[in-house]
């Protein structure tokens, strides 16, 4: 007789990542839960809002509840999305409001965790998941948990080399930590501070900002027309018309396409401050090997509070981050 016990639950895992930072979370999330033996369904916010324009409630209905799956989500006992985003302006992107005005009431219980990723550890994004959860629960998902994992900065300052890989080698450990008690249904939420509820009224106008920012984009010379900013822009804000690449006014500032060129052509005119000089590929930092910590328990300075993250003290809020 096969004894085997089928998996617990089969997780959903919906996420949108600017320049890859809360990519290599899901990925890192969906290998440390398939570890454990559940059933993993990774799926691209842009990608899906792209291919499923006429019929998105239907199709996110069937993602969510397994069915049709080539994964045997079939043989799970219950069903647990995630929802893993970058925070931007002390709150989540707009794409992903936009992604949850589609999501369907669950025919049956559907549980629900979100994972926030800024890029520094500190309370003033501890707003950054009130109002999506609050939308997942009006759409009839029980939200458990809400967990922040801090990625490097790829906004305006750079951080050196040696922290971002010391905050990538953190995240891979707190990744397996909340693997647990997302598989045992344990629940843990963020209190969100007064203070960050009025900067994410406040940093609103970051949002407007961002459409600006788009239309100031220019691909100088080096452009070689290969189409790729336009093929991955999450808000299809880039177009190539008669040997041109033109940016429309839907940007909303996850600078995919300036980090992500093969030639380095695509620049602002104006806000030359905004892109982290050098360029941001995070999936370089996650190939180096770890070194000497850059932050310690002695570190003086503006760090000095990273620590209580990275020694694994804290697991509350944060920074944005794309």
């Amino acid at each position: 007789m096969n004894n085997i016990r089928k998996p617990l639950t089969f997780f959903t895992l919906f996420y949108f990542s600017g320049s890859g930072n809360t990519e290599i979370l899901a990925r890192t999330l969906a290998d440390r839960l398939e570890e454990r033996g559940h059933t993993v369904e990774a799926v691209k916010i842009p990608d899906f809002l792209r291919k499923n324009r006429a019929n998105a409630g239907e199709r996110l209905r069937r993602i969510i509840e397994g069915e049709g799956s080539q994964k045997g989500a079939e043989h799970c006992e219950k069903s647990h999305l995630v929802l893993l985003y970058p925070v931007y302006a002390f709150d989540a992107p707009t794409i992903v409001y936009d992604f949850l005005r589609k999501f369907p009431s669950p025919s049956r219980v559907v549980s629900a965790s979100i994972i926030f990723s800024p890029c520094d550890p500190h309370p003033f994004n501890s707003a950054a998941t009130f109002k999506v959860r609050r939308k997942l629960e009006q759409k009839g998902y029980a939200v458990l948990r809400e967990d922040m994992v801090v990625m490097p900065s790829n906004f305006v300052i750079g951080y050196p080399k040696a922290l971002a890989v010391q905050l990538i080698k953190t995240a891979e450990k707190k990744l397996a930590e909340i693997s647990l008690p997302l598989r045992e249904g344990c629940g843990s939420r963020v209190a969100p501070r007064p203070i960050a509820r009025v900067l994410r009224l406040i940093f609103k106008i970051e949002h407007l900002g961002a459409i600006f920012f788009g239309k100031d984009l220019k691909a100088g010379p080096a452009c070689t027309l290969c189409g790729l900013c336009a093929a991955e822009c999450p808000s299809e804000n880039i177009r190539i018309e008669n040997g041109r690449v033109r940016f429309g006014w839907s940007c909303i500032l996850c600078m995919r396409c300036l980090y992500r060129c093969p030639v380095n052509a695509i620049a602002p005119r104006i806000h030359r401050f905004i892109p982290i000089k050098g360029g941001y590929q995070p999936e370089e930092i996650t190939g180096l090997t770890a070194g000497e910590d850059f932050v310690t328990e002695e570190t003086a300075g503006f760090y000095a509070h990273f620590w209580e993250y990275l020694s694994g003290e804290s697991l509350k809020p944060p920074q944005g981050s794309r």
